[in-house]
This record gives structure tokens, sequence and C-alpha cells, in this order.
């Protein structure tokens, strides 16, 4: 039974729904790209049976240059290694004089490099293939549609969202073995079917270098992972959003719907982020480079419960109002980039849709309101709203971990077929011990 098959509940916004019915997915070009280069344990190709929904206005991402040296780099590391190696004592041995010999072993490691890394492209073109650690294929099921399945009606579903914060607990730095036991602790003991987790890091070097994707899917005894990236950072490391599933529900599909950074993402803006990963070895630079680059990209992913329901599950971490969010301070201009592009694709999926993130916005605000009439007029309401919980309410403080005192910046949404019947915050010692933010979990009805 599809979203449009529901009547839509009473709390939904005339206004917005009219203001949303003349956004159309052309305006928003520019705003929102797709990227596939989505991040399995292991490269294993999701199921595949139901697709998601196309977005024909929604252009495919295509990488920079920037951005494909770094993967083929870091991707074939020990290859580019060795070229910079050879090509650096090839530099040395071919030139005279100290300085001549540092320039031309650097001039050498460089081109060498170039050379592995171009080799390895014409390899990947070649084979058909491209690097599994940073794309996921889908496997080719026949007759697979976007068309949404319906499974048994009155299945509880529990969903639980989190900002884990890299695993690197209350530090900005280091991944912490503390913080992974509290919530794998928290997880076995919450018991969701679909966990939606924000800053979740492969390489990045703040998080110590780990595969945090291939981690938690291990200790967590998940059935399926997927991580959607931001993109790539110059250490190779990439920090993103991610789904995991239990028992038998299954995960089918996934994109990352890539929102630009809006400052750029030239060099200049990328070597910001570069000085900006100084912040994390505690030394002080102007703040004209602290925050750096951070496209941000919310995980589009369909993910099939046990009892056979396909629902389109979208992870979102956003900028809120603050810094980078590319808004004016007292307006909800951030939040107009950030949300509108995003409800103008909801629609395209007829069935259920949950909607869950760190959003960054205090509840009961009047960006918080925005936010709200905006998916409001997309289909999806607030879980908090549908159960009667006050926006702001005590109750729903998530962050920070260790004392919460700002209004439910953790929120999430639903559309019709989904029925909330408890939300909860998780408080106890493993909880706060794993990450700023608390886990907020939601128990529902497939209806």
């Amino acid at each position: 039974m599809g979203r449009g098959t529901h009547p839509r509940r009473c709390n939904a916004d005339p206004a917005a729904l009219e203001e949303l019915a003349r956004t159309n997915l052309d305006a928003v070009r520019g705003q929102l790209y797709s990227d596939t280069r989505v991040r399995t344990v292991g490269g294993e190709p999701l199921h595949g049976q139901t697709r998601l929904p196309e977005l024909p206005d929604v252009e495919q991402l295509h990488e920079s240059f920037f951005d494909r040296s770094t993967r083929l780099f870091h991707d074939n590391r020990r290859m580019s290694l060795g070229g910079m190696g050879v090509g650096a004592l090839f530099g040395v041995a071919s030139t005279r004089g100290v300085f001549g010999r540092l320039g031309g072993g650097l001039l050498g490691a460089s081109l060498g490099a170039l050379a592995a890394m171009s080799v390895t492209a014409v390899a990947n073109v070649v084979s058909g293939r491209s690097s599994t650690s940073t794309q996921a294929h889908v496997r080719d099921v026949p007759g697979a549609t976007s068309t949404p399945r319906t499974g048994e009606t009155g299945e509880h579903l529990r969903v639980m969202d989190w900002n884990i914060h890299q695993l690197t607990g209350h530090e900005d730095i280091g991944f912490d073995p503390e913080a992974l036991d509290g919530l794998a602790a928290t997880v076995e003991r919450e018991r969701p079917d679909v966990l939606v987790l924000q800053e979740v890091s492969q390489g990045a070097m703040e998080a110590g270098g780990k595969d945090q994707l291939a981690i938690l899917a291990e200790r967590l005894g998940a059935t399926d992972a997927v991580l959607v990236p931001n993109g790539m950072r110059p250490d190779g490391g990439r920090k993103g959003n991610a789904v995991f599933t239990f028992g038998d529900a299954a995960i089918q599909d996934a994109r990352g719907l890539r929102m630009p950074d809006p400052e750029g993402s030239g060099v200049l803006r990328r070597s910001k982020l570069a000085i900006g990963l100084l912040e994390y070895l505690g030394i002080d630079v102007p703040a004209r480079f602290e925050g750096g680059y951070f496209p941000r990209t919310p995980g589009d992913v369909i993910v099939t419960t046990a009892g056979g329901t396909d629902v389109r599950v979208v992870d979102v971490h956003l900028s809120g109002t603050g810094m980078g969010s590319g808004g004016t301070p007292g307006s909800t201009s951030a939040m107009e980039r950030q949300l509108v592009p995003l409800a103008a694709t909801l629609d395209a999926w007829e069935g259920r849709t949950i909607l869950s993130g760190d959003f960054n916005v205090r509840g009961g605000t009047t960006e918080h309101d925005f936010e709200e009439r905006t998916l409001n007029g997309a289909g999806l309401d607030d879980v908090a709203t549908t159960l009667g919980i006050e926006p702001g309410s005590e109750e729903l403080r998530s962050w920070p971990s260790y004392g919460p005192a700002y209004k439910g910046i953790d929120r999430m949404y639903v559309s019709d077929g989904l029925r909330p019947v408890q939300m909860h915050v998780v408080r106890d010692a493993d909880a706060i011990r794993s990450s700023d933010h608390l886990p907020v979990v939601t128990d529902m009805v497939v209806d």
C-alpha cells in the first residue's frame, strides 16, 4: 500500500502542500546530485529486488579531477606509492646538485604516482569494474522495479537513530574502543530492526583510520550494512551516513543525494579542510580555516522489513543554521537550501518512507517549524508531534550526551502506512560514553 493510498494526516500544513506542489525537480538542479558510489562490507552487492525510484531531473554526480585523483591514489595505495618511489629514484638519478636532485625527486615522485594511477584507471575501465571500496553494485535481479512491496500488516518495526561521532567518544580525535563497546551494548539491549547512523568514518585520520562500517557490521551482527559517504578527503578518509539491518530485514538499494558545499568545492576550499584537520591535533588555526569542506549527503536506502514491506529510509545529517550552512543568520535560508530539494524527491517513491537523522536545529524554533512544514508538505510527519510530545521537550533532548541541553536536534519523520506508537531517548551509561549524541528509538507499526 503506497503513501498515496492513505489519507494524509491532519497535521500536514495546507500551505506547505501547495508550496511543495509548485516545486518541481528541475528547480533543484545544481542543489542535489545522485551519487551511487556507496560502500558495503567487502564490496558485497546490494540485494536489488526493489530499486530506488528514478529521479530524472536530479543529475548524476561526476567526480572532479581532485576527487578522482585522491580516490585512485588511496584505493590503490601500494601501486601509487611504488610508482612514487620509482619516479623519485629516477628523478634523483637524472639530476645533479642538492636542489636539483630534490626537485627532480619531487617531480619524479609526482609523475610516478600519476603514471601508476593512470594504469589503474585504464585497467578498471578495460575490466569494467570500479574499486569495491568506493562503489557497491546492485545485483541484477530479473523483474526488479521501484514499485514498493507491502508485506504483512500489523508488523512491529523498531528504528534507532544515532550520530556516533566517528566512535571517538566525547573527544574530537582518536578511535575509542570504549565508545564501540558502549554502542554495541546499547544496540544489543534496544534490539532495533533498522539502525540509522551519522558520522560513520572509513579511513578518516581523526578517527584512527578505521573502517567503521566493517567493524560495526561484525560487532553488531548486522544482516546488511551500507555507508553513504560525503566524499573523499585529502587524507583518503570518508565520513558519512550508514544504515544497518538485523534479523530478516535487508537492504535492497542505496545512493547518496549530494548537497554541494555552499562555499564551493575547489582546491582552495579543499585545502581549508586539510588545514582544518590540524584542529584535531590541538593546533590552533585561524578562524577562517575552521569547519572544512563538508558537502552534506543524505543516504537514500531501500530496506525490506522482516514482514516483506519495502521502506525508503532517508538518513540525514544536515548543517542546520550553523557554520558552513550557507545560510543567513536569523533566517531559514540554510534550511531552505537543504530541505526543499530533498523534499522534492520524496514523492517519486509511492511506498512508506522514514526520514531520520541529525538536523542540527533545535525543536520548537522557527527553523524547526519550517522543517516540519516542508516535510509535512512531502507527506511526512514528525514522530514526536504525532505522539503528542511537545517540540523541545526535555524527554527528547539528545545532545550533548553527558548533559543534554539542546532541544531535540535528532529527529524522525514517517509517512502514512507507518504508525508510531512509542519514542524514547536512551540515556544509560553505555549510550552516554559512546558518543556526544544520545540515540533516539522509535517503535512503529506497519499499517
